[in-house]
């Protein structure tokens, strides 16, 4: 009798055993997915700001341009419709990636360039359109690099997993070693 008990001990620990590692091989893929998912999302984020930032460039050169030829603001709107639609089009698509509540400022920023660059009272301040345009670089720097941070160290929920795992598969273990001697 007494030898059938430590078996059926045994079998217990085995299957609890395989139970913990069938878990992490689940938590493993499942963190694999998110950091997948992750990367890919900061990728996108970081050519819609690259194109934003382009198109920026492109706004700015032709309103100097403009300027040079002493065109009115309004009829500078008027001329560059498409490229401001464009970096319209391209500021919605980087809010909406964004959450608000983590975007460390960006999204008021991006708001921030859009009021200039519809305006034709705020297109006069050129050194504020530069400010705000090397914020949104600095910004977004800082954003990319949290995330990657992020990517790295793991979700929440994975560095918990470990350590509950770990610290179940010692016990296991030494549950193991104590009823085997």
């Amino acid at each position: 009798k007494l030898k059938k008990v430590f078996k059926m001990e045994d079998s217990i620990t085995v299957a609890l055993m395989a139970g913990f590692i069938s878990y992490i091989g689940l938590v493993i893929t499942k963190e694999q997915k998110i950091s997948d998912f992750r990367q890919e999302w900061i990728n996108s984020i970081r050519n819609d700001v690259a194109d934003l930032m382009k198109e920026l460039h492109h706004f700015y050169m032709a309103y100097l341009v403009a300027q040079k030829e002493s065109q009115s603001n309004i009829e500078f709107l008027k001329n560059n419709l498409l490229i401001t639609n464009q970096i319209q089009f391209l500021v919605h698509k980087i809010k909406l990636r964004l959450n608000p509540d983590d975007s460390d400022g960006i999204i008021k920023l991006l708001d921030e360039i859009m009021n200039i660059i519809t305006s034709p009272t705020e297109l006069k301040d050129d050194e504020n359109f530069d400010k705000l345009t090397e914020k949104l670089n600095t910004k977004a720097h800082e954003l990319f690099k949290s995330e990657w941070e992020r990517v790295k160290r793991g979700e929440k929920w994975f560095r918990w997993s470990k350590w509950f795992l770990f610290l179940g598969s010692v016990y296991l273990i030494g549950y193991s070693i104590v009823g085997l001697s």
